[in-house]
């Protein structure tokens, strides 16, 4: 089933003598796969058929401004969800990815200052000597002095 739509431009002004059809939405697509978009997209056609009055038909052209200003709504209200899920996965993957990196280089920049200051005060009696490197084994003498 199709809607049809009259309009023809003669001499820059509208005429009634031409049909567009345009389609219905609750049609369901025939190909798998764009039955699935049709049917994931499905609540978004059914709040914009029933808030968007649809100004291609005859008993709703002149209500083209509520269509105008509706749709302009829902792009802002789309919007906004948009940005604010986007907002809670960028959260959630900082949470999850970058937070844990920071921690470990946190903890590996005070592991390192521990240890210079373990093996510093472990050649106390001789003059300071700079630490080229550090390792693990430095912890056990950390841990046997205590």
């Amino acid at each position: 089933m199709a809607i049809e739509l009259v309009c023809v431009f003669v001499d820059n002004t509208i005429s009634d003598t031409a049909y567009v059809a345009t389609p219905w939405v609750w049609a369901v697509p025939s190909s798998w796969y764009k039955r699935i978009i049709w049917v994931i997209s499905w609540p978004l056609i059914g709040v914009m058929f029933v808030t968007v009055p649809d100004c291609r038909q005859q008993r709703w052209r002149r209500w083209f401004i509520v269509t105008f200003v509706t749709s302009i709504l829902w792009i802002g209200v789309y919007s906004y969800l948009m940005v604010w899920m986007i907002a809670v996965v960028g959260m959630s993957a900082f949470v999850c990815l970058v937070y844990p990196c920071i921690l470990v280089i946190i903890l590996s920049i005070v592991i390192a200052i521990v240890l210079y200051y373990a093996k510093r005060q472990q050649n106390s009696n001789t003059q300071y000597k700079h630490i080229s490197a550090l390792s693990i084994d430095d912890l056990e003498v950390l841990a046997v002095n205590t």
